[in-house]
């Protein structure tokens, strides 16, 4: 009967912590080792055609190679920092999840690079409104650290506000053209 109790204990205590696991917020320096700063911002935005009509934005509006002394870097920085990121339990699993079918008609890449010898990177995709995918790159960008992460954020309306900041000061290329 005793052991019955512990284990019934130990498994309250188990669901309870993997509850607030997922349920707590990370805030956007998760994603950033201790003490680094970010030297470098690289962010794209896709925009397709809705189903309904074409988008007149539909193409890639892009801000690049941008340095913490350019006022759009405190405005990316300042929208991703404006939320919380909770993480997905296919983080949890022992095995890479796959990250296919995770771009929807509008679509955000950010990409945060940091130190030196090697220069180390952060990726984020942020999709489908309540989807974050996080990779870590080492070097060139060819040598990725650890697998891909899944967060959500609290705020869903974030996507679409660095969409429309892309749009409004990025530079922008249509469909097809070089």
């Amino acid at each position: 009967m005793k052991k019955r109790k512990i284990l019934k204990t130990a498994l309250l205590v188990a669901v309870v912590g993997l509850i607030l696991w997922r349920l707590v917020p990370r805030p956007f320096s998760h994603f950033l080792p201790e003490g680094e700063t970010v030297s470098r911002l690289d962010c794209t935005a896709l925009v397709f055609g809705r189903p309904w009509g074409l988008d007149p934005n539909t193409g890639t509006h892009t801000l690049q190679c941008l340095t913490p002394e350019d006022e759009a870097f405190a405005q990316i920085a300042g929208l991703l920092g404006s939320t919380g990121y909770r993480p997905d339990f296919r983080n949890l699993l022992p095995w890479e999840s796959n990250t296919g079918g995770m771009v929807d008609d509008r679509t955000v890449r950010v990409v945060f690079t940091w130190g030196t010898d090697p220069a180390r990177t952060c990726e984020m995709s942020l999709n489908r409104g309540d989807k974050v995918v996080v990779r870590w790159w080492s070097g060139d960008g060819t040598d990725r650290v650890g697998r891909p992460q899944f967060y959500h954020p609290t705020d869903r309306s974030v996507k679409d506000a660095l969409v429309d900041y892309l749009i409004a000061h990025g530079e922008f290329q249509e469909p097809g053209s070089s």
